[in-house]
């Protein structure tokens, strides 16, 4: 029986034997089946599975090919599955809580020339829907980026000068209420990749700049460019703030590639096993692995690990030698000519718990002081039209639309409705 975690509906019995049967069905040795947690469902289900062909019921201290969940508290849930993050045979069957994957939105963040299409194409394997420029408010099964519409977004860029232009200091920003990807690779291997793509025509803004040079001249340059793009260190450095954050969950190059791309196929399955149990995704790792390495993406050149080892010569290890080794340390890489393809750092990455915390409920702030003489203010992941003169404490009142405040979920929505209600009140007079 090959490994697979599957959800099913909290109330309902059906739902798990359905899925029992389905795996007796297609085994072909007796299943092990071990039942976890309390609850009336669980009887039911147990006394139930007594009838399924090919099923046996073991105790919790013996081995067991299928172990059912009934835990349905969202968190205490996420710890039960936790505990099989280094599992690597077993299947589980869980219920669905809001803390499903279709019940809560994604962000995917990653450094340039780390593989982002991959992280594009596993979050399409998950089942996640393509969204880009988060709105307000973001949706369940839905992904995003932090920042516009741009998966590269600078640590420092959002945190510290996003506060300037970002609503209420961006203290009610998604982001810190939802579970994102940090997609990294081998700066050394992000290098040289950057030397295949950079000099492209309509590639990037500045293709021009290296358009001159041959590869090794372009490598030279983005090792160390101290005139337009700054070293290597100093680009990657603007990244390494997200693996701090307890909601934010790494994930290599060299993990997702596989064996394809010069990795293991068994470490792509632990880290997508993890990454399931995390954001509470049905399905089989396997299946996900194989749906990922993708080579018609626009900016694949080669998708390889170590890559570097055949382009670097003397010069190029000497002037990446010379930079502080602190952004490869902090990833988990060396820089030699013979080190190991991983990260020493996934196995902590992938066994570290996910922690996404529950929004606050804020006060009535405004995003729009002047809109069609009214104000455009959010209030508990809604927004309003509150013309002048109307106190935000009306927005809770049973005569709300007796004050002309109008309701949305989007700015242009709230937008549309004020002037729609322009409109009307010019014709009617």
């Amino acid at each position: 029986m090959k490994q697979e975690l599957i959800f099913v509906d909290n109330s309902s019995a059906e739902e798990y034997l359905s899925s029992i049967q389905r795996l007796a069905g297609n085994a072909n040795k007796q299943i092990s089946i071990q039942l976890r947690d309390t609850g009336n469902l669980r009887e039911i289900v147990k006394s139930q599975i007594t009838s399924i062909p090919n099923t046996k019921i073991v105790d919790s201290s013996d081995i067991a090919n299928l172990v059912i969940l009934f835990e349905d508290d969202p968190e205490q849930l996420s710890n039960i599955l936790h505990e099989y993050i280094d599992d690597e045979s077993t299947t589980l069957i869980a219920p669905i809580t809001n803390k499903y994957f279709k019940n809560t939105p994604l962000f995917l963040i990653s450094i340039p020339k780390a593989g982002t299409h991959l992280l594009f194409e596993l979050a399409k394997a998950f089942g996640y829907t393509a969204r880009g420029t988060s709105p307000e408010p973001p949706k369940g099964g839905e992904w995003y980026y932090v920042d516009n519409s741009n998966a590269h977004t600078r640590a420092k860029h959002f945190f510290v000068e996003g506060v300037y232009k970002g609503y209420f200091g961006l203290r009610d920003h998604p982001f810190a209420y939802s579970p994102a990807i940090f997609n990294y690779r081998n700066p050394a291997d992000i290098v040289v990749s950057e030397a295949n793509y950079y000099h492209k025509k309509g590639k990037t803004a500045f293709y021009n700049y290296f358009a001159h040079d041959d590869f090794n001249q372009r490598l030279a340059k983005l090792i160390n460019d101290p005139y337009l793009l700054g070293n290597i260190r100093e680009r990657i450095l603007d990244f390494l703030a997200w693996p701090e954050f307890g909601n934010v969950i790494p994930a290599s190059f060299e993990e997702l590639i596989g064996s394809k791309g010069g990795g293991s196929d068994s470490i792509q399955k632990k880290l997508i096993w993890s990454l399931q149990l995390k954001l509470h995704v049905p399905g089989a790792p396997e299946e996900f692995g194989r749906a990922i390495f993708k080579e018609d993406s626009d900016t694949f050149f080669k998708g390889q690990c170590s890559g570097y080892r055949d382009k670097f010569y003397a010069n190029h290890y000497r002037e990446f030698r010379v930079l502080p080794q602190d952004f490869m340390q902090k990833l988990g890489y060396t820089i030699e000519e013979k080190n190991t393809v991983f990260s020493s750092r996934i196995d902590e990455f992938r066994q570290r718990k996910l922690s996404v915390d529950k929004a606050e409920e804020w006060p009535p702030y405004i995003i729009n002081n002047q809109y069609l003489n009214h104000r455009i203010v959010k209030y508990k992941g809604n927004l309003y039209g509150i013309p002048f003169g109307i106190s935000f404490n009306s927005i809770e009142s049973n005569e709300s639309e007796k004050h002309g405040i109008v309701k949305g979920d989007y700015i242009d929505e709230i937008k549309t409705k004020l002037l729609l209600k322009r409109i009307n009140k010019n014709g009617a007079n």
